[in-house]
């Protein structure tokens, strides 16, 4: 069906300009003179960036023509050439292509009053450390440096005074939105570019940014912000895009407490935006020494829980909650408002593949894998299965350990782009996916095809810890324990990966005989986790290799005032006050086993054998009956009851016994003996 112009027009302010440039050309083939067609060709190609050929389908009209829409195309025009020509006497260049198309529109006698100034705006407050180099990487391009001080007691008002800054002063609120507005207030130019103290703009950017102020037909551009999340590493990068340049309009203000935005007032004025994607502001912020100098976790969830509390149906500042919590590894909490952004938030949120994201991470980190998988469900029906969030499907199954999808899952995601705008972690794209994916054949048994994965991985992010981790299980598994522990040791020492190369360190160690070593990084693990429950047990495997019962009793006592012990736990350390010959308290900790679960059968027979052992032939034969009506086909069982019996001189109770054990294990050799001699004592 041939589209109709309210269609193409649609299409135009949606953005969606390859779309309507099919629309267009469908209706241009029946009918190459229709001017109004013609006029959102003109609208399309300008706001494609190919302003020249607009001029040249605007003037291609009969004169007498006019309507609206070509009232709209000569204004974009007219203001994006003047600019065009002003930034050219800037530079000192000549520019004869919009100097003849500034001619072209002369004959529509459009008075433009717009300029190319670009005003750099930031709030501070004690940023030394960062501010020389933010300003530095602005001197090229800015007309003027606005910085808002909000109680600075370091270098930071000098600083900026050096590179020539208008310098304002705000009262810190907790309001983000608030200050910005304040340095907004102050600022001359027709643009504002926003920037933060710990930020600088990538080197190179200056051309693109210069072009982009003489394009007023948008109101403001995205600019990919690189987040480095490691000191010392490019590798580790969260990727996201607000809108950073703008430009001032009378009604530009920022909106929202923390996580403040300045688009809602954009779309207001009815401008489009773009995104400059050649450029890119570099964010140390979020590095973890940063992050802690400023307790800035602390203030942006605390700032966020007041935003989202006053605004509850804001699903953008529900995610950003999400973010932090995730980023403070509160797992719970980031599932918690993650549900609530993705449940509030439109189907074309931008936003939206990292909501997802996060809400099958946090899952994945709770264990709950399957729910992970079913939020990865929906987000497929709502289209929001970015990259991201595939990863998250991989990784729980990887968790499932049901490997074969896994592996199809991981190499699906590799082979995946990461789509221009899309926010989340970049590392995925570059790193992450791989060792995942080493991990999954590692757990089938491919190590030669998972080391080569972790090595391209490691290539890319040499710190990265997981990567060290995963490498050091590769090297385990090939019988090369000292290349192993070297990794391991390296991968404990960042926080994310102490726990679980701890562990494997541990378990290498008691494997190589060194027991002391192995003892005590599982007594730290389980001092750092108290609920695991692998590590208290290495522990206590080593301490009783060590023959240091007091400390193994001390193990199982601070194990129960945290977890309280299981009936195994207790039959356990009543083995070992048998190994020392404390009987008494090696029976009480078989009846408590039996007390905590009467189903537990062999907390029966470990007393059984005890009393057994104490002569008590009559009550060891009472407990291994109730155990055997708990468990009848234990042989051990039958066969120990069968000795009481002897020993109480019931010969056909013992033979019936013996019997029960061999009609289970017809080999239990022991068995057979003891029926042999009853047989010839008859």
């Amino acid at each position: 069906m041939t589209p109709n112009i309210g269609q193409i027009q649609d299409s135009i302010e949606s953005f969606r300009l390859e779309e309507a440039h099919q629309q267009i050309e469908s209706i241009l083939k029946e009918n190459p003179s229709d001017p109004d067609i013609l006029i959102e060709r003109g609208i399309a190609l300008a706001l494609g960036q190919k302003e020249v050929e607009a001029v040249g389908v605007l003037t291609s009209l009969p004169e007498q023509f006019e309507s609206v829409r070509q009232q709209q195309l000569v204004k974009l025009l007219s203001e994006h050439f003047h600019c065009r020509s002003l930034l050219a006497r800037k530079l000192g260049v000549a520019d004869a292509v919009g100097e003849k198309a500034l001619l072209a529109l002369a004959r529509y006698d459009q008075k433009v009053k717009i300029g190319i100034a670009l005003s750099a705006c930031l709030i501070v407050k004690n940023e030394e450390k960062h501010l020389d180099r933010c300003l530095s990487s602005l001197k090229e391009f800015v007309d003027e440096i606005v910085v808002v001080d909000t109680g600075s007691t370091d270098r930071t008002i000098e600083i900026a005074e050096q590179h020539g800054a208008v310098i304002g002063h705000f009262s810190w609120i907790d309001d983000f939105a608030s200050a910005r507005n304040e340095s907004l207030r102050l600022a001359k130019g027709d643009w504002v570019l926003w920037i933060d103290a710990d930020e600088e703009v990538k080197p190179g950017s200056r051309n693109m940014i210069l072009e982009a102020l003489i394009r007023p037909h948008f109101g403001g551009y995205f600019i990919p912000i690189i987040n480095f999340m490691q000191e010392g590493s490019d590798a580790n990068r969260y990727v996201h895009t607000p809108v950073r340049l703008f430009r001032k309009l009378p009604n530009t203000r920022f909106e929202g407490r923390i996580h403040e935005q300045v688009i809602p007032s954009i779309r207001e004025a009815g401008l489009p935006c773009a995104t400059l994607g050649t450029v890119e502001i570099y964010h140390y912020g979020y590095q973890a020494q940063v992050m802690s100098e400023k307790d800035k976790l602390n203030r942006t969830i605390s700032l966020l829980e007041r935003e989202v509390a006053d605004h509850p149906n804001d699903a953008f500042q529900w995610f950003n909650l999400a973010n932090a919590y995730s980023v403070g590894r509160m797992a719970d909490k980031a599932n918690e408002a993650a549900r609530r952004a993705a449940d509030l938030m439109d189907d074309d949120a931008p936003f939206g593949p990292v909501t997802y994201q996060i809400l099958a991470s946090s899952l994945n980190s709770l264990g709950q894998c399957q729910r992970a998988l079913d939020v990865v469900v929906e987000a497929e029906k709502r289209g929001f299965a970015e990259i991201n969030v595939v990863f998250e499907s991989a990784h729980a199954l990887y968790r499932l350990k049901r490997y074969e999808e896994a592996l199809s899952v991981a190499r699906k995601v590799r082979s995946m782009d990461w789509p221009e705008g899309l926010t989340g972690d970049y590392g995925i794209k570059t790193h992450k996916t791989h060792v995942l994916e080493g991990q999954i054949l590692l757990a089938i048994g491919c190590v030669e095809e998972a080391q080569n994965l972790i090595e391209t991985a490691l290539t890319v992010a040499p710190e990265f810890a997981l990567a060290k981790y995963a490498m050091g299980q590769c090297l385990a598994r090939q019988n090369r324990t000292e290349e192993a522990i070297q990794w391991l040791k390296e991968a404990a020492n960042e926080q994310t990966m102490q726990i679980a190369a701890s562990k494997s360190l541990a378990t290498l160690h008691l494997e190589l005989g060194d027991i002391e070593q192995a003892a005590r990084l599982y007594h730290e693990v389980w001092a750092a986790e108290p609920r695991d429950i692998e590590s208290w047990e290495g522990w206590v495997v080593c301490m009783e290799r060590l023959g240091g019962f007091g400390q193994v009793r001390e193990a199982y006592a601070q194990y129960e005032k945290v977890m309280g012990l299981l009936p195994e736990q207790h039959v356990n350390l009543g083995r070992s006050y048998l190994e020392i010959g404390e009987f008494g308290k090696a029976a009480e900790e078989f009846e408590r086993a039996v007390q905590k679960n009467p189903a537990y059968a062999n907390a029966y027979f470990n007393l059984g054998d005890l009393l057994y052992l104490l002569g008590r032939f009559q009550d060891a034969a009472g407990m291994f009956e109730r155990g055997l009506k708990v468990e009848p086909q234990h042989a051990p069982g039958w066969f120990v009851l069968g000795n009481c019996f002897a020993q109480l001189g019931s010969l056909d109770g013992a033979e019936f016994a013996y019997r029960q054990a061999l009609a289970i294990e017809p080999d239990y050799a022991e068995a057979q003996h003891n029926l042999e001699c009853i047989a010839s004592a008859a």
